[in-house]
C-alpha cells in the first residue's frame, strides 16, 4: 500500500461519526437554505457512500446487463423471478456507485461510511456507552488503487476488529442524533502498525439518507492522537465531512482532511479538500476536489506525488472533468486535462459478492469463529479478581484479542455471551506452525494460456533452471527476483511478463517485453502462486498439465475415516523434497543464507521422516518441532532474502501412501501426483506471524471445536456470464472459495487505465457449486463511465459549486471528554451486527 497521506491514515479516519457545533439550518446548496427538521428514519445514519455523481441503473448500459436477470441463455445464470419476495436474496441491498479519477483526493470518504455503519449509532442510540467491534479489513480494501493481490501468505482473511467505545444519544425528538466515539489503540487492533493510537470522533446527524437525498444531512469530525491524554497541540490530523440539503432539493457536501506521514526521515503535510452539489432528482451537480502535500521543512512536492485539483460539471447524459495541479489554475480556466464522460455508457467492477442458496434464496452461512473473553491481565485462566476482563476472538483464518497480546498455548478463555448467562470455558492451543492438507486437482496448459502466476525466481539457480537467464534484462544473471509469469501451452511452460518490486510508491509491475521463457529442468517442480487457483500452484517440468490445490488447515478433528487421524492421535509424514530442519537458526535466514539452510543437511532433495500428532500439532523431528529456534525474531525474518513471508515445506505423505505407492524419491513422488496416484498431501507452514500458525480451541470433554472451512467451488467462466459481456475469460477456470458475509475469494486483478479490478465480473444469479446449488450476488458495484467525444460537454462549463472548499473542521473533537470506562462490558455491535 503506498505511503501516501490519504490512504495511510485512511483506517484512522475512517472511523469520523465527526460533528460540529452547526446550527439547525443548512447552508445555500444553489436554490437557498432551509429548515434542518431534523428527520432519524430508515435503518442507518449515514450513506453508504457519497458519489460525485449518482449510479445508472446498470440495464441503461449497453456493456452491462440487468441486474436482476432472468433470461436462461445459459444455464449458469438462474432464474431469480421465482423466489420469495422476502428471500435474502431479493432483499439484499446492492451498493452502486460511479468511479471517477476526481473520486481519488475523497475515496476515503465511502471507507469512512462503510466502518462508522458498523458501530450502528441509530440503532444504538438513547442506550448510553457501548462497545462495538468494528472490522477494518471489511472497509480498507485498497480498491482499485494498486495491483491484483497475487503476493503470497494467508493474512488476508483475518478480520481486524477495532473497538471503539461509543455514545449515541438523542435530546429530544426535535434534536439531532450526537454520536462521540473513542478509538484508544487503532494502529495495534487494525494490523496496520504504524498510524494514530487514539481517534477521537463527533458526529451530528439531522437527517438519515432517502431516496431522494442520499446523502442525508451530518457533520462528521475526527481527531487523531498519539495518547488518549494527549491534546489538540499533540494532534496529527483531524478531518471533517459536512452534508447539507437545499431548498431546490438538492444537496451539497463538503471535505476537509489534514494529516501527516513520514517518507524516508521527511515529514510530508497533506490536506485533502472537497465541495459537491447534486440535485438527485435533476441529475445535476458541480465540483471542486483536491489534495496538496509538501514536505514539512523545505516546502518542496514530495517525491510521490499525486498533488491534483479536479473540476466536475455533470447532467443527465455526461460528466465533464477538468484537472489541473491547484485550484488556482482550475478557477483561471487552465487545464492539464479535460474528458467528457458518457453516464449511459460504462464497465461495472464488483467488489464483492455474497452466496445465497438456489433452491430459495436463503443466504448461505458459514461458521467462520467465535467471539470470546480473556484473560489479559491475570494469568490466563480468568481466576483473578477481573476475571475474563477482554475480548477476542478465534476462527477458522486466525485470531484478533482486543489488548493486543497473543494467546499461549494453554491459556483459558470464555465464550462470549450477550445475555444474562455465563459461557462456556475453552482451552487455547497454539502450535509453532500449521499443517495444510492439499486436496490436488488438475488443469491442462491449454485452458490456462494467458492466466498470471507469481514466483521467486533466481536467475543462477542451477538446480531449477537448465541455464542462467536474464529475467529483468539488466545484463547480468544474478538476480533474485518476484516475477510475474504467464502459462504459455505453446512452449510447454511458462514465461516471465513482469517483475514485481515494492517501494514508497507501492507495488510496482515492470513489463518484461518480450517475455523470456522460464528454462526449466527435467523432473523439477516450479512452484508458483496464482489468486486465480486459489493459491499454491505446482508444474512439473515438461508435463501438459499444472496441478493446483484445494487448501484446508488440520486441526486435530479429522479423525474420520479416510482422515489423517483415523488410526490413531499420531502419524508419520514422509518428506522427499525441500524437508525443513528442526530449530532454524536466525543464520539460516539471514541475508548472507543460502535458500537451502533452511533444509535437512542444507540441501534441497534429502528425504525425512516426521511426526505430527493431534496432541500439540506440531510436526518434529524426533521430538525437537520444525520451526525457528526461540532465539530468532522478526525482525531476522524481516531481513531474509528468502523466507520473509514464512517458512514452507515440500510436500509430506503419510507412509501408508509412500508404501501403497512405493514411493521413495522425490521423483517418484511428483510422478504419482502427475498420474493421479497421489490425490492429496501435507506441507508445513511456519513462521513469527499468528496467521502462520495453528490455533484451537479444546473443549471441556477435551474435543477440538471445528470452525466451517470456506466453501470451495471451481467455476468455468462463460461470456453470458459476465456483467460487461467481456469475452477474454471465456472458458478460464477459478477456484473460489466463500468464507461468508461476502468474502467470496479467488478472482485475480487486471489494471485498466491506471485503476485495477477483477479479471471476471459476474451476474447477479450465476449459479456456483458442485451440484450447481449455489447462485451469487453484487455487494459493492463500482460504475467506470466511457469517454466520448468532447462536444457532448459543450453545455457543460465547469463552473464552481455554491460553496467554496473548507480550510478547516468546525467541530469540537478534541473536547468531547473522556473514554467512559466500560472495558467490563460486552460488545453491543460486532461487524455491524447488534448482539442482543
Amino acid at each position: 500500500m503506498k505511503t501516501l497521506p490519504f490512504v495511510a491514515v485512511m483506517g484512522a479516519i475512517a472511523f469520523t461519526t465527526a460533528c460540529s457545533d452547526s446550527s439547525n439550518s443548512t447552508s445555500d446548496s444553489g436554490g437557498g437554505s432551509v429548515s434542518a427538521a431534523v428527520s432519524l428514519t430508515g435503518a442507518v445514519a449515514l450513506p453508504e457512500q457519497m458519489s460525485l455523481v449518482s449510479a445508472q441503473d446498470e440495464s441503461t448500459s449497453g456493456a452491462s446487463f440487468i441486474a436482476n436477470q432472468n433470461s436462461m441463455a445459459s444455464r449458469a445464470v438462474a432464474d431469480t423471478s421465482t423466489l420469495a419476495s422476502t428471500s435474502d436474496y431479493v432483499t439484499a441491498r446492492q451498493n452502486v456507485y460511479v468511479w471517477l479519477d476526481a473520486v481519488q483526493p475523497i475515496s476515503f470518504i465511502d471507507s469512512l461510511l462503510c466502518f462508522t455503519n458498523q458501530s450502528q449509532p441509530l440503532a444504538m442510540k438513547g442506550e448510553g456507552n457501548y462497545i462495538s467491534w468494528n472490522d477494518a479489513s471489511r472497509c480498507f480494501e485498497d480498491k482499485g488503487g494498486e495491483g491484483g493481490d497475487d503476493s503470497q501468505g494467508s493474512s488476508e482473511q483475518v478480520q481486524q476488529f477495532v473497538t471503539i467505545v461509543g455514545n449515541s444519544s438523542q435530546a429530544s425528538s426535535s434534536d439531532p442524533l450526537i454520536y462521540k466515539g473513542w478509538v484508544e489503540d487503532y494502529a495495534g487492533q487494525s494490523g496496520e502498525g504504524g498510524g494514530p493510537d487514539v481517534i477521537l470522533m463527533l458526529g451530528e446527524v439531522r437527517k438519515t439518507p432517502t431516496d431522494n437525498n442520499p446523502f442525508g444531512e451530518f457533520t462528521l469530525t475526527y481527531g487523531l492522537l498519539p495518547t488518549l491524554t494527549s491534546t489538540e497541540a499533540d494532534s496529527t490530523g483531524s478531518g471533517e465531512v459536512i452534508s447539507s440539503e437545499a431548498s431546490d432539493g438538492g444537496a451539497s457536501f463538503t471535505l476537509y482532511q489534514e494529516d501527516s506521514y513520514e517518507d524516508n526521515s521527511v515529514q510530508v503535510d497533506c490536506t485533502v479538500t472537497a465541495s459537491v452539489d447534486y440535485n438527485e432528482s435533476t441529475q445535476t451537480g458541480l465540483a471542486r476536489t483536491g489534495q496538496e502535500c509538501v514536505e514539512a521543512v523545505s516546502g518542496n512536492t514530495p517525491q510521490y506525488n499525486e498533488n491534483a485539483a479536479f473540476a466536475l460539471a455533470v447532467n443527465a447524459d455526461y460528466v465533464h472533468m477538468g484537472k489541473a495541479s491547484t485550484y488556482a489554475e482550475i478557477n483561471a480556466g487552465t487545464f492539464d486535462s479535460q474528458a467528457c464522460l458518457a453516464r449511459d455508457g460504462f464497465n461495472s467492477v464488483v467488489w464483492n459478492y455474497s452466496l445465497y442458496n438456489k433452491a430459495d434464496g436463503s443466504a448461505v452461512e458459514v461458521n467462520s469463529g467465535m467471539q470470546i473473553k480473556v484473560d489479559g491481565d491475570g494469568d490466563g485462566t480468568g481466576s483473578d479478581s477481573n476475571g475474563f476482563e477482554s475480548w477476542g476472538h478465534i476462527g477458522y483464518w486466525g485470531s484478533w484479542r482486543e489488548d493486543g497480546q497473543n494467546f499461549t498455548n494453554g491459556e483459558t478463555v470464555q465464550q462470549a455471551k450477550f445475555d444474562d448467562t455465563v459461557g462456556d470455558n475453552f482451552t487455547v492451543k497454539v502450535a509453532p506452525g500449521r499443517l495444510i492438507k492439499n486436496t490436488v486437482d488438475a488443469l491442462d496448459l491449454t485452458d490456462l494460456d494467458g492466466v498470471t502466476f507469481s514466483t521467486w525466481l533466481f536467475e543462477s539457480d542451477s538446480f531449477l533452471l537448465s541455464a542462467n537467464s536474464d529475467f529483468n534484462k539488466d545484463s547480468d544473471e544474478n538476480d533474485g527476483l518476484e516475477v510475474i509469469l504467464e502459462a504459455n501451452s505453446t512452449n510447454n511452460g511458462f514465461e516471465v511478463t513482469g517483475i514485481r518490486s515494492f517501494s514508497g510508491n507501492g507495488e510496482q509491475i515492470t513489463p518484461v517485453s518480450p517475455a523470456v521463457a522460464v528454462p526449466l529442468n527435467s523432473d523439477v517442480v516450479l512452484n508458483m502462486w496464482s489468486r486465480q487457483l486459489g493459491g499454491n500452484v505446482r508444474y512439473l517440468s515438461g508435463a501438459s498439465k499444472i496441478r493446483f490445490f484445494t487448501r484446508s488447515f488440520v486441526d486435530g478433528s479429522e479423525t474420520g475415516t479416510g482422515e489423517l487421524f483415523a488410526a490413531g492421535d499420531s502419524v508419520t509424514l514422509k518428506c522427499f523434497d525441500r524437508c525443513l530442519d528442526k530449530n532454524i537458526a536466525a543464520t539460516d535466514v539471514s541475508s548472507s543464507a543460502a535458500q537451502k539452510d533452511v533444509f535437512v543437511g542444507n540441501s534441497y532433495s534429502m528425504t525425512q521422516d516426521y511426526a505430527f500428532s493431534k496432541t500439540d500439532l506440531t510436526l518434529k523431528i524426533t521430538t525437537d518441532p520444525v520451526t525457528y529456534a526461540s532465539t530468532v525474531t522478526k525482525s531476522d525474518v524481516e531481513d531474509s532474502q528468502y523466507w520473509s513471508w514464512g517458512l514452507n515445506s515440500g510436500p509430506m505423505i503419510s507412509t501408508t501412501v509412500a508404501t501403497a505407492e512405493s514411493i521413495t524419491s522425490r521423483a517418484n513422488l511428483y510422478t504419482a501426483i502427475e498420474a493421479g496416484d497421489v490425490t492429496e498431501f501435507y506441507v508445513w507452514e511456519t513462521g513469527l506471524e499468528h496467521w502462520q500458525q495453528q490455533m484451537v480451541l479444546i473443549d471441556g470433554s477435551d474435543n477440538v471445536v471445528s470452525f466451517d472451512k470456506p466453501i470451495t467451488m471451481k467455476y468455468t467462466h462463460a461470456t453470458v456470464n459476465d456483467r460487461n459481456g467481456v469475452a477474454t475469460q471465456d472458458g478460464k477456470v477459478f477456484l473460489l472459495e466463500y468464507g461468508g458475509k461476502g468474502q467470496l475469494w479467488g478472482l485475480p486483478f487486471e489494471e485498466s487505465n491506471n485503476r485495477w479490478g477483477p479479471v471476471i465480473n459476474l451476474k447477479d444469479g450465476t449459479i456456483l457449486g458442485s451440484s450447481d446449488q449455489y447462485i451469487i450476488k453484487a455487494n459493492d458495484v463500482e460504475q467506470r463511465m466511457q469517454t466520448v467525444a468532447a462536444s457532448n460537454c459543450s453545455s457543460l462549463p465547469l463552473t464552481a459549486p455554491s460553496q467554496a472548499v473548507p480550510t478547516g473542521i468546525t467541530g469540537d473533537v478534541f473536547n468531547i471528554g473522556t473514554m467512559p470506562d466500560i472495558s467490563d462490558q460486552p460488545p453491543s455491535v460486532i461487524d455491524g451486527e447488534l448482539t442482543e
